[in-house]
């Protein structure tokens, strides 16, 4: 059987890069073509050299740990730690001698450098498959290697959607109290209800993984005020936040409360904060009339109860791919929303054309809300204080009629965009003879080891991206495809 080795670099800004990694190499493996092909290593890396991990990151480290050790791999193909830990595991002479025999080493999400400092034999391919907001790849590598892109671009190859038994929300909810029969205790109590049947009468469900205070900003006015939204219903917001460790109450007052004080249809705002085993409530009063929003923060259920949370949940807000990717599996309509947010614009703009272009029996109203409610705008990953039309274009959004129209196009993005339709493909391809002879003869110092081949994906001859697509449904084109070879080699600053 032939040597495959994935490589990963998890940057500590989010755990997106672990997820991409671990979800890929675990499909792969479990495939039932290349599994019977391929002997399959993992090295991760947390990390860059001489990185020092903080508490919050110590917390994912054993959670990433815990996630690889539910795999099962011999200690031999498998590689996982800070840098310092892997660049010493990786000396052992059984690790070397597996390297050179290896045909292909595959870096998924963020490259690491201790891949530049391994033997690797000269036929081997060395091939990049980025996440979906990468239009480069930093120059840690040869200049010269085989590239592909997630996304939903058309020249990517889609995005990882699952197959996921879709519940009701009454019945996804129904699980929470025995999956995690704490928190169900604290969101049954504030919200004084019975069952998750009297909740969800009562209340509408949202949940955000957002990153910081600009993010909740525009999320908060998007399910606070829209006037598709039932007016009897308070709103139920569970929110994680990537800043580990800051006080939910302190950082809303401080930082969202005053670029979100015009939210008219809000009576107070009730923030339920868990420190440690504490429980902390802190109420403020909005205006005479409305309804009750509430946000419980830092309370870390399972993977279960968060899956029944989301599951149950009207919208849900996400900050990067793998959350998107989660929403499409669910089919909740995802707020979409990150720190490189200017990085998301193909994906974005791709998710347009498919809403126009495919047919998906979208009234032509909630289409265009789509349209709008995807739309690129540079602006809106401002500061917190800038004023932003996009706030009042979302507020006029049929957003109960998107929620209703979403799982179409989830569905649809699952079975023609689906990153592991393609797997094999994406796997297995290797550079060819003409591709190496070519970087041999220009870059002899790299002495053959990898060539830099950007092709189109099979989705770029997919009917939604040869249709045109009208100014009224985009707020930009893709860029278009390149014409000959050397235009498919990414560019350096």
């Amino acid at each position: 059987m032939t040597e495959l080795m994935f490589w990963n670099r998890v940057n500590t800004d989010g755990t997106g890069d672990f997820v991409h990694a671990f979800e890929l190499f675990n499909a792969a493996r479990k495939h039932e073509g290349l599994s019977k092909k391929y002997n399959f290593t993992l090295i991760i890396v947390i990390g860059v050299d001489g990185e020092k991990l903080n508490a919050s990151w110590k917390k994912h480290y054993e959670r990433f740990k815990q996630q690889i050790e539910s795999l099962n791999l011999p200690a031999d193909r498998c590689y996982f730690g800070t840098y310092e830990e892997v660049e010493s595991q990786l000396r052992s002479p059984e690790f070397q001698a597996r390297c050179l025999l290896a045909r292909q080493h595959i870096s998924i999400s963020q490259p690491t450098n201790l891949l530049l400092k391994q033997p690797i034999a000269p036929e081997a391919t060395v091939k990049y498959i980025l996440e979906h907001e990468s239009n480069g790849f930093e120059p840690l590598f040869y200049d010269k290697l085989l590239v592909r892109h997630m996304g939903l671009a058309p020249r990517k190859y889609g995005i990882k959607v699952p197959t996921i038994d879709i519940l009701s929300p009454q019945d996804a909810l129904s699980q929470l109290p025995q999956e995690d029969p704490n928190f169900w205790h604290v969101l049954s109590s504030h919200t004084k209800s019975d069952n998750p049947g009297v909740l969800l009468e009562n209340n509408l469900l949202f949940t955000a993984y957002l990153s910081d205070a600009r993010s909740l900003t525009r999320f908060l006015p998007l399910i606070t005020s829209n006037p598709s939204l039932p007016k009897y219903k308070n709103i139920i917001l569970y929110y994680s936040s990537a800043q580990d460790g800051v006080s939910l109450i302190e950082y809303f007052r401080k930082e969202v409360l005053p670029a979100c004080s015009r939210m008219e249809s809000i009576k107070e705002i009730e923030l339920i904060e868990k420190n440690g085993d504490t429980i902390h409530t802190d109420i403020i009063k909005m205006h005479p009339e409305g309804k009750v929003l509430r946000i419980f923060c830092n309370f870390r259920v399972n993977n279960a109860a968060f899956n029944a949370l989301f599951s149950a949940a009207m919208l849900v807000g996400v900050s990067g791919d793998t959350s998107f990717e989660r929403a499409v599996a669910f089919q909740k309509l995802p707020f979409y929303f990150s720190n490189n947010y200017s990085f998301k614009r193909e994906t974005l703009v791709g998710l347009q054309r498919i809403i126009m272009n495919a047919d998906l029996g979208i009234p032509e109203s909630i289409k265009q809300d789509f349209i709008t409610y995807f739309k690129y705008e540079e602006k809106w990953s401002g500061p917190i204080e800038t004023p932003c039309q996009r706030l009042t274009e979302l507020k006029n959004l049929d957003l109960t009629g998107m929620c209703a129209e979403w799982p179409k196009i989830a569905s649809y993005l699952r079975e023609h965009f689906n990153l592991y339709t393609f797997l094999p493909q994406l796997i297995e391809e290797v550079l060819t003879a003409e591709q190496d002879l070519y970087n041999e003869a220009r870059h002899p110092h790299i002495y053959g080891l990898t060539a830099s081949h950007q092709t189109d994906s099979p989705l770029v001859q997919h009917s939604v991206f040869a249709k045109p697509t009208t100014a009224k449904a985009t707020a930009a084109d893709a860029p278009a495809p390149p014409k000959t070879w050397w235009d498919w080699l990414p560019k350096f600053g």
